[in-house]
């Protein structure tokens, strides 16, 4: 597989980052396997680092040897590992703005706070 036949590859609900890793993958290791294993390989590599998949022990294995020589991986980990940080703390703040937030009830000696001015006025 050649990296004009890799280019026609991507689907079409694709995440960009997620081509990039398996279009890296894929450049890689297209003169390594035949076509068929190369875009089960690559789908499996992009599922483990995107998805956090888990598969059998020795596939874990080969995915992570194979690792190694995708170009720009460390670079796609730390910037996961921060999104992933971002976003906890994003939820840990939105969990106490909820727990913090107080719905407003209605007084009926404090009217006043409720309704505009004169709304209730005689005329």
């Amino acid at each position: 597989m050649n990296e004009e036949e890799i280019k026609t590859q991507r689907k079409s609900w694709e995440l960009e980052d997620h081509w990039q890793l398996r279009n890296a993958f894929m450049t890689t290791y297209c003169d390594t396997f035949p076509p068929d294993k190369l875009l089960c390989l690559a789908q499996t590599f992009v599922n483990v680092e995107t998805l956090g998949v888990k598969y059998s022990p020795d596939v874990m294995e080969e995915i992570e040897r194979l690792a190694e020589n995708v170009p720009n991986l460390a670079e796609y980990r730390a910037t996961k590992e921060r999104r992933d940080e971002e976003s906890a703390e994003r939820k840990k703040t939105r969990k106490q703005e909820k727990k913090n937030f107080k719905v407003p009830r209605y007084d009926r000696n404090n009217q006043r706070d409720y309704y505009p001015q004169n709304c209730w006025s005689r005329r």
